[in-house]
């Protein structure tokens, strides 16, 4: 049986948020031993975390909580990952910028009044900031590549089929 874990959430808006970079801060009970344990984790807001507002990017969508976790989601708490929050994804994850998000602009880290690029762009801040130690993104065109490549970070595409798209917009 899968354990579950017990989770809370922040909305916006944060006094800490330099970079307008986090949509959602959370704090979830994860396993206590794991290969994760201690790393501070980002996850873009188009996966889901059960009970934990996703926008996408967009108002329309912004009371929508899931149900249930996205494989990662489980997989990354299983190894005791601490999952600090969501990250501003780009509208409905259609920019390879970052000025899209109904929630306003993801500001660039390095290059300070530039953008992130997208459409993972607060999961690039967030990491490029030191924030986090790594975050969760998706890329079908881009969307990890360029805020990779824009706040000078590392960003790495797995081989398609490899992390499961399960629980994921």
């Amino acid at each position: 049986k899968k354990p579950i874990y017990r989770r809370t959430f922040q909305s916006r808006p944060y006094a800490d948020d330099r970079y307008n970079a986090w949509y959602v801060k959370t704090k979830i009970e994860h396993a206590e031993s794991g290969s994760l344990l201690g790393k501070k984790i980002a996850v873009k807001d188009n996966i889901s975390i059960a009970g934990v507002p996703m926008s996408m990017g967009t108002k329309l969508l912004e009371s929508y909580k899931p149900k249930e976790d996205a494989t990662v989601i489980s997989r990354l708490l299983d190894h005791g990952a601490d999952i600090l929050g969501k990250s501003v994804s780009e509208n409905l994850f259609c920019s390879g910028s970052s000025f899209t998000a109904d929630s306003g602009p993801v500001e660039n880290p390095k290059v300070p009044g530039y953008s992130a690029g997208g459409s993972s762009s607060g999961s690039g801040a967030l990491v490029a900031s030191q924030q986090v130690d790594m975050a969760l993104g998706c890329d079908q065109t881009g969307s990890i590549r360029i805020p990779s490549a824009w706040c000078g970070i590392y960003g790495l595409k797995p081989t398609r089929g490899l992390v499961p798209y399960t629980g994921i917009g």
